[in-house]
């Protein structure tokens, strides 16, 4: 397995603008592209040598965090304050670039993330009995659960609300306090008003402490029938919330660069019914993304495994190289009450890029501030193809200049002397250069198609198009160069063109051509365009 020459952070949480109600102690998560030195933050002291957690309204203190744990298939660490955070404050989480991945590489540079801590420390109670859009002909007994957390510790009230009018308006038809000692727990009301029949009700409830108060639950609703009509008489007359959902869904999607199966795990919000987890139902397709023509999706086999809310799915065989892998869960799963998954839906992850030289990081620092909205998927692939290139040149180097080189060849092909610096940039600077000289040609259509109006526009596209180009034109330069060095070092000449070396300054396989000699048959000059030459790259 080719290990990135970079390590670089893949994702992080919680941040601001995507997470909500991050708790006072909340897990500070870290995805790398690789896995690194654990050694070296397993440990309270190390924790916060490589990790800096800071307020923003006071940053003069750093505030201590705690070891979590290590997810070797995601490569994700996570790490704790060792305190409760303050609610409503922004934090600061700075991971130095002394860090190191378990191979050596290191991170290049400071990597700075922020978060907002959730302005309440008391979270919402979830609400148990009566089912949403229930009918009964007496008043049923309220129950629901409450909320855990270091911030409720002692005596905890909550307020009972219940109501006529889905804005509980005053007067409330009833409302009562429910104390309980500590958090979490079951907890229950009996309700203790008369209701009237053929009326429809709602209730929520909300969990508050001497210090702090907690957001009101989901507000549901039932009927009190009578005994002519124990329902209501018309349709539905409240909207139901829906109860059984996907929780969670491993695993993260666009997960990529993966050598061996990663957990598919789906994790629903109540428990499953097994009978309807089948291959029709929690479906995994596999297709190849390898630059090849379009093969039409297999459906995975496999064998899964159900308990309480979760649906493993282990499928037979290897994974592929090279391959997409889309997961489906359809709306016929269903919960043990019968009611059915919400809607479609769709994740998906990739397989192992194989051959991989460079790493992600290297290849965004050189698009520079050009493109910056390119997923680490579309980069990856790109090194990929790059890395084709550069078994190209070393396959072919070694043997006579006739020799044709194929795909499965090149996909296959081991570098005998082993993966080196030199070939990891120019695979970089390659995926660099293709992905740039993309964008080039959709901004250059773009400027063809405002050269009429002669607006500012237009002009501004014409200098990112130079802009472009010198960047381009630099990484070019920067390529060759590489390749001089780095081919000039190889111990192996390449021979068969009447006792000379291939020349340094043509480093891509693609633009060979030589001159035609009298007596030599143009077979042993070798093709002027590989297998993947001008018109396949």
């Amino acid at each position: 397995m080719a290990i990135p020459q970079v390590l670089s952070v893949a994702s992080v949480g919680p941040r601001v603008g995507w997470d909500v109600g991050v708790p006072v102690r909340p897990d500070i998560l870290v995805r790398f592209n690789q896995p690194i030195l654990t050694s070296l933050v397993n440990t309270t002291s190390g924790a916060n040598s490589y990790f800096n957690l800071v307020r923003l309204d006071n940053d003069s203190t750093q505030i201590t965090l705690t070891y979590g744990s290590w997810d070797s298939q995601l490569n994700q660490l996570i790490v704790n304050p060792s305190a409760d955070l303050v609610p409503g404050v922004i934090y600061q989480v700075t991971i130095r670039k002394e860090i190191t991945s378990a191979a050596g590489r290191p991170l290049p540079a400071d990597y700075t993330w922020t978060f907002l801590v959730a302005g309440s420390t008391v979270s919402a109670p979830i609400l148990s009995s009566p089912g949403d859009a229930t009918a009964f002909l007496d008043a049923p007994t309220l129950v629901w659960t409450g909320p855990s957390g270091t911030a409720l510790s002692g005596s905890v009230t909550y307020d009972v609300y219940l109501h006529t009018d889905w804005a509980f308006t005053a007067p409330l038809v009833y409302s009562t306090t429910v104390t309980a000692s500590g958090s979490g727990g079951t907890q229950s009301n009996t309700i203790g008003a008369t209701l009237s029949g053929d009326t429809a009700y709602y209730w929520k409830v909300r969990a508050r402490t001497a210090s702090a108060t907690g957001d009101w639950s989901e507000t549901r609703a039932f009927w009190i029938g009578s005994t002519g009509q124990t329902s209501p008489p018309t349709v539905q007359l409240y909207e139901p919330d829906v109860n059984f959902r996907l929780n969670s869904l491993l695993p993260v999607e666009g997960s990529y660069h993966l050598s061996e199966w990663p957990t598919i795990l789906a994790t629903f919000s109540s428990a499953v019914d097994s009978d309807t987890i089948t291959t029709g139902n929690f479906q995994v397709w596999q297709q190849p993304i390898d630059g090849s023509l379009a093969e039409e999706s297999v459906q995975l086999s496999g064998v899964f495994t159900v308990a309480g809310n979760q649906a493993l799915f282990t499928p037979s065989g290897d994974i592929t190289y090279n391959h997409r892998y889309t997961i489906v869960l359809t709306p016929d799963i269903l919960g043990t009450d019968e009611e059915p998954l919400e809607g479609e839906i769709r994740s998906y992850f990739t397989s192992q890029y194989r051959p991989l030289y460079g790493g992600v990081l290297s290849v965004r620092a050189e698009l520079g501030g050009f493109i910056d909205k390119i997923s680490d998927d579309e980069i990856t692939f790109a090194l990929w193809r790059a890395s084709l290139e550069v078994n190209e040149i070393l396959d072919t180097r070694g043997y006579m200049i006739d020799r044709r080189v194929g795909t499965a060849g090149l996909v296959n092909y081991q570098y005998s002397m082993g993966t080196t610096w030199g070939m990891s940039r120019y695979a970089e600077l390659t995926a660099a250069m293709r992905l740039l000289d993309n964008f080039y040609m959709d901004v250059a259509e773009e400027a063809g198609r405002k050269t009429a109006l002669a607006t500012f526009q237009y002009e501004r596209s014409v200098d990112i198009l130079k802009e472009l180009r010198a960047k381009g034109d630099a990484i070019r330069a920067e390529r060759n160069r590489i390749a001089t060095q780095f081919l000039q070092q190889m111990a192996r000449s390449r021979v068969g063109i009447q006792g000379q070396n291939w020349h340094p300054s043509m480093p891509s396989a693609r633009d060979w051509g030589y001159t035609r000699r009298p007596g030599v048959r143009q077979s042993q000059l070798g093709p002027k365009f590989g297998q993947f030459g001008r018109g396949r790259n």
